[in-house]
């Protein structure tokens, strides 16, 4: 997907592929046009209108198109620099007939509402599932966008019409898709955040190679969360072990030059030399460091009872 978004690189692998049965590219197309065309003009003069980014998105409507014998489509593409550089295409079935017209609805079993848009609330929702992944996908191709996953994971269904936002979430939601519904001033978002979500969304809608992008930016972000968890954990021991062994220095220091280590039995006065030798050793360390050598958690055992002692004698002898 290199020279382009992310998102946009979904969209494009989606768009070169019809389903295979006629009731899914049915969804597909009522998906593309329930989301963004619009009728203008007057019957018997109707103008379907869409508009899109996507070049493969266009070659997929004028496909669908044709193959339902729609009216007569021509498409321009304008390039435009704000709000970012991109070319937009703009895709116009008709001037036709009103026969022409009816046909076409009529397989594509489309109703037009208010002579402004095709109604989304009059379109049965889909029954099968292949044709509710088709629907979802087309409905993304006119409205959808993705967000790299090297920068989060969301993964969006922008609509302005109310009525096929209500369509569009109950087919999601009977996809089994955890999405969610938020209303904006001038348009629902119906969208899902994690990383999971994210790719369950593109593995319904086909969309084989953004899977694939995502899942390999996931797995990196995963390794290096545990080597950064481990680094951290790693450093908060050792500032711990240095924090233990600067405690246990000062006492059996301070015991060895008020009374020397002469006084404690030989094997607590063993380990107390070696700690005091070497002061940035481990448990296991210094059990390696002893003769016989002892286990990590002998060593821990015995420095207890080590500073406990050290902490006795250096009492008895401030009472006196």
């Amino acid at each position: 997907m290199e020279g382009r978004s992310f998102s946009q690189g979904v969209k494009d692998e989606l768009a070169r592929d019809l389903p295979e049965r006629n009731c899914c590219r049915r969804s597909l197309l009522a998906g593309l046009m329930l989301s963004e065309a619009e009728i203008v003009g007057l019957a018997p003069l109707n103008q379907f209108v869409l508009e899109t980014a996507s070049a493969p998105c266009v070659r997929l409507v004028l496909r669908l198109v044709r193959h339902f014998e729609g009216p007569t489509a021509v498409w321009e593409a304008t390039r435009r620099q704000r709000p970012r550089p991109e070319t937009r295409y703009t895709v116009t079935l008709g001037p036709s007939a009103p026969r022409v017209t009816r046909r076409f609805i009529e397989r594509t079993g489309l109703e037009i509402s208010g002579g402004l848009r095709f109604s989304a609330a009059r379109y049965p929702p889909p029954k099968r599932r292949c044709c509710r992944r088709s629907f979802a996908q087309g409905a993304f191709l006119a409205s959808g966008s993705v967000q790299d996953p090297h920068r989060a994971y969301h993964l969006e269904w922008t609509v302005r019409d109310p009525e096929f936002a209500t369509l569009l979430l109950q087919v999601l939601r009977e996809l089994d898709l955890p999405v969610r519904h938020l209303h904006r001033k001038y348009h629902d978002a119906i969208y899902v955040k994690a990383a999971g979500d994210v790719a369950r969304a593109l593995t319904l809608m086909g969309a084989t190679q953004g899977l694939l992008a995502l899942e390999e930016v996931r797995s990196v972000k995963e390794m290096k969360n545990q080597i950064h968890r481990r680094v951290n954990c790693e450093t908060s021991n050792l500032a711990r072990q240095g924090d233990v062994a600067a405690s246990q220095m000062a006492l059996l220091t301070e015991l060895d030059q008020r009374q020397g280590l002469r006084g404690l039995p030989p094997d607590m006065r063993a380990l107390a030399r070696v700690r005091m030798r070497r002061p940035e050793a481990s448990y296991r360390e210094l059990g390696k460091a002893l003769v016989p050598p002892l286990t990590k958690v002998t060593v821990g055992r015995r420095l207890q009872r080590l500073l406990r002692l050290a902490q006795i004698l250096l009492a008895e002898e401030g009472s006196i």
